[in-house]
């Protein structure tokens, strides 16, 4: 998890913002090799050094920043481009055969942005890409992935528990490309039901950059989803390269398009978490009207008392209010038992996957033992998951 910009150098970190705002004769303050690893961790914690790299480029700056920063950038820039070759193909090819068994994908987050709204796609780095598709499909999916040489990564397995899974394969260059495959948009209950499938390709847009079957979100419902991701999975994280889809998405809608996302976040109980993630990717990007519509979302969100989704904005609690969170969005008894029946009793599977091939009489102590590590981290405070 990357540290947030408060426990980093402040004056680095703004000085970063600048520079990615385009400003000029902009340089950080490094008066040794300590001040410029520790420019250069915020730099990778962030995500955005093939963006910085654009940017000090096009303003004329790099060579103004200390050695070795612009050589790194130089050298991080060119390989997220060869790599952002073999993802690109990679897709292609995945989107294609999951077509052609009928399953309809709708790319979000990261992958998406970089080839509609950033200057070059290796800017948008990304360790995975995010698709969602009907949980009907899932199986026909897992199988088409599989036939592409995808493997299935070991996860907690459950309906209410999870609502995703990940796959992976190694290319014959040695790239690893991760899929995140989902069926609601979030796991936190409270934000999963925010968004769904069908409202979703109702207004999806094509990426045909990425083939004839690449599509996402339109405008309104990814900025919705990114100011939901930085909270509901990452305790209002203030990372910049969250922070600057969020910029590049309010930057690239109208009024009218704007005053949409406004009354759908309203609708969706959600106006008060959008209106964090827009005021501070307004505060470190200079977003034109992000303070406006931040303020709107605000006014809505708090008129009826408040949204509990807000609770999130909270950052660190504890595994166990996290969870209440979740029996408490869940619609039914039937349904909260169920969750915590797959909290605490996950499948046989699951279990050799976490513990290893073990004689089946060692089962029932390794239920203990994790059962034993979860009420500690039920305990601890942490980041929504």
């Amino acid at each position: 998890m990357p540290p947030n910009p408060q426990s980093a150098n402040g004056t680095a970190l703004e000085r970063v913002c600048a520079a990615l705002r385009g400003e000029r004769d902009v340089t950080p303050i490094a008066t040794g090799a300590a001040d410029t690893d520790d420019l250069w961790t915020l730099i990778e914690a962030h995500g955005i050094g093939p963006l910085l790299f654009d940017a000090l480029s096009r303003t004329g700056a790099l060579e103004n920043w200390p050695a070795p920063i612009p050589d790194r950038l130089r050298r991080l820039a060119r390989e997220q481009a060869a790599l952002e070759m073999l993802r690109r193909e990679e897709l292609v090819a995945m989107l294609e055969a999951l077509a052609a068994v009928g399953v309809d994908v709708l790319l979000m987050k990261g992958t998406p942005l970089a080839y509609t709204l950033y200057r070059s796609p290796e800017q948008r780095v990304r360790d995975d890409t995010d698709a969602l598709i009907e949980h009907r499909r899932l199986d026909s999916a897992v199988d088409a992935l599989t036939g592409l040489d995808y493997r299935r990564s070991p996860s907690i397995d459950g309906e209410l528990v999870m609502q995703q899974l990940q796959m992976s394969r190694v290319d014959r260059f040695g790239a690893h490309h991760v899929l995140d495959l989902h069926w609601k948009v979030s796991n936190p209950h409270l934000f999963a039901g925010a968004l769904d499938f069908e409202e979703l390709f109702s207004e999806a847009v094509e990426v045909p950059a990425l083939g004839p079957h690449a599509r996402a979100l339109g405008d309104t419902h990814a900025l919705l989803l990114a100011c939901i991701h930085r909270v509901a999975h990452h305790g209002a994280s203030d990372r910049l390269i969250w922070l600057y889809d969020i910029h590049l998405l309010l930057e690239h809608m109208d009024a009218a398009e704007r005053a949409r996302f406004s009354r759908t976040a309203a609708e969706k109980d959600m106006a008060q978490v959008c209106a964090d993630g827009i005021a501070l990717a307004g505060a470190r990007f200079h977003t034109r009207g992000a303070g406006a519509l931040a303020a709107e979302l605000l006014e809505l969100g708090t008129a009826g008392g408040g949204e509990r989704s807000a609770r999130y904005l909270r950052g660190h609690r504890t595994g166990a209010a996290l969870l209440w969170d979740d029996l408490q969005a869940l619609p039914g008894w039937r349904q909260r038992l169920r969750l915590l029946r797959e909290h605490a009793l996950p499948s046989r599977a699951y279990m050799h996957s976490r513990f290893g091939a073990r004689p089946g009489w060692q089962l029932p102590w390794f239920y203990v033992r994790r059962g034993l590590g979860g009420l500690a981290r039920l305990l601890k405070p942490r980041r929504s998951p």
